[in-house]
């Protein structure tokens, strides 16, 4: 379907979704609060809320110190979000 032959409501639906996808694409982006939660929690590391702006391990590590309420609650969703944990063994 061309764009000139939806209705306004529909592409606005469908501009909606594109954005809600990219949005959680980028939460769980390699180095996000997100990912990094879900990282620590499956490697059995201590709940320390961080990030990694350019990706884990690439430019530099945003601490607690410097996160905002809503990516420290992204890191935590993600820590809580993770149940399975690296076996070791």
């Amino acid at each position: 379907m061309k764009g000139e032959d939806m209705n306004y409501e529909t592409q606005e639906i469908i501009s909606k979704l594109r954005k809600a996808g990219e949005k959680i694409a980028m939460q769980h982006a390699h180095g996000s609060p997100y990912d990094r939660g879900s990282a620590d929690r499956f490697y059995n590391r201590n709940y320390s809320p961080h990030w990694w702006p350019n990706g884990t391990g690439k430019g530099y590590k945003v601490p607690r110190e410097m996160m905002t309420a809503a990516q420290i609650a992204e890191y935590l969703r993600g820590w809580r979000e993770e149940n399975d944990r690296k076996d070791w063994g």
